[in-house]
Formats: C-alpha cells, sequence, structure tokens
C-alpha cells in the first residue's frame, strides 16, 4: 500500500525530471521516484487518525477551487473537531463552539448537546439525536450564550424563524 507521508533516504543531487504528479530524483547509486498524492486523500487519512488540525490546514490549500462536494467534506470536518473538543475537555468548548459555526451545524443540534439549556423547548429528534451531552457549567455559559447570538442573527424567515424562537427560548 501506498503511504502518505513519504520519506526518502540518500543524499540526492539533482531532480531528473519533473511531471504533473511525479517527481524523479537521482543521487550516484538510485534514482527515486515521488508520487503525488492527491490532498483529498491526504485529508481523509488525516481525519481517520483523528488529527484534525493538519486536516483542516491541508484543506486550506484549496482555497476557492474546491467543488461543493469538497467544502461539504471540509464543514464534515470541522463538525468531527468539534464534537471532539466538546466532549474532551471543558477548557475546549470555545473552540468547539467555533468549529460547530464553521461547520454550519444546525444550532438546534448543538442547543441539544446541553440538557439543560431550554428543556422540553426541543423535539424529541433533536433531544435523542445529540451526539454527546455535556453538562454546562457557569463559567461556560458565556460562549455558548455568544455563539446562540452569532447563530441568532443568520435567521431571518421561515424555518429560520423557528430556530431563532429555540435559540431565544435557550
Amino acid at each position: 500500500t501506498q503511504e502518505l507521508v513519504q520519506t526518502v533516504k540518500g543524499s540526492f543531487t539533482s531532480i531528473l525530471s519533473r511531471t504533473g504528479t511525479d517527481v524523479f530524483l537521482a543521487s550516484a547509486d538510485d534514482v527515486c521516484k515521488l508520487e503525488r498524492i492527491p490532498v483529498l486523500d491526504q485529508v481523509d487519512d488525516l481525519v481517520e487518525r483523528g488529527n484534525f488540525e493538519a486536516a483542516l490546514t491541508l484543506c486550506e490549500t484549496m482555497k476557492d477551487g474546491g467543488s461543493e462536494e469538497d467544502w461539504a467534506k471540509v464543514r464534515g470536518i470541522h463538525r468531527l473537531f468539534a464534537l471532539n473538543l466538546a466532549k474532551s475537555s471543558a477548557r475546549n468548548l470555545d473552540r468547539a463552539l467555533s468549529h460547530f459555526s464553521k461547520a454550519k451545524v444546525d444550532v438546534r443540534s448543538v442547543i441539544a448537546m446541553f440538557p439543560q439549556l431550554a428543556p422540553g423547548v426541543l423535539s424529541d429528534e433533536y433531544r435523542t439525536a445529540a451526539e454527546a451531552k455535556i453538562e454546562l457549567k457557569s463559567d461556560q455559559v458565556a460562549p455558548v450564550v455568544a455563539f446562540l447570538r452569532e447563530a441568532r442573527a443568520e435567521f431571518a424567515d421561515g424555518d429560520a424563524l423557528v430556530r431563532a424562537q429555540v435559540i431565544d427560548t435557550a
């Protein structure tokens, strides 16, 4: 199998050739071919290993050239990273909420993670589907309120009004 990190031992003195995805290096005794691995394959590998920050950093190399599917993948990584941060430590709640925002996660799903927020306001669908249950401590209320205010500002009409009312209640 091909590894996503390639290490070349030896003292290569020249680059013989560069093609679209390959580089050939040469030394007095060896010729080595390096193959470029597609960025999204590297991103998938980093996510599998739980290295979300490196995966997101690599995604930044896409800039505006990514497809909608690529950007959906980036939002999914933000969501996974946010869940990981939220579950790991109360100290990471600010960062987790920031990544939930970047992931464009439905705010009701985030509210459902905090059982003491708006009990009875959310439908059972959100309460039972919550990906984590986090006991909100008093020193964590401010970041959650800031997150909810930011989310509230994005809603204007239709289904968004329903979400805004849930935020107001929380």
